[in-house]
């Protein structure tokens, strides 16, 4: 009995990673989705110490949120270990985040920041909700 319930559940998860989105397929679509949003580049953006969430497209395009409407896609320079990161840190000074200056640390690797573009997170989530399209990822 419980080895068929084992197996089910096995079966299952196995048809349920068959039919998701492969990753670089879904990393390029929020790249996208994330960069249509995206305003032009910035300096720096204000780090409080920690992100309500993370989302690394690649091993050179990172997107986080550091507040509720406060989004920003981050490019850094090519890091074997981003796009598997599971946690992430950044380097910062001053309550601030510098491109040129600070690093994404990614699985131990430390990752130079060379931009960051601000999203309109607001505007994303107000256009997905009209259209009833949910985010990917």
């Amino acid at each position: 009995m419980k080895s068929s319930i084992v197996l089910t559940i096995l079966a299952v998860a196995a048809l349920t990673a068959c039919s998701s989105i492969p990753p670089a397929q879904r990393n390029a679509q929020l790249l996208a989705r994330y960069s249509d949003y995206a305003g032009p580049r910035v300096s720096d953006f204000r780090y409080y110490g920690h992100f309500q969430t993370f989302q690394p497209l690649g091993r050179d395009k990172l997107f986080v949120r550091t507040g509720v409407n406060d989004a920003y896609l981050i490019s850094v320079f090519p890091c074997f270990n981003l796009e598997f990161a599971t946690r992430i840190g950044v380097t910062s000074s001053l309550g601030a985040v510098r491109s040129g200056f600070d690093d994404v640390i990614a699985e131990g690797e430390r990752c130079r920041i060379s931009g960051i573009r601000p999203v309109n997170y607001k505007q994303l989530r107000a256009d997905l909700k009209e259209s009833g399209e949910k985010l990917i990822g």
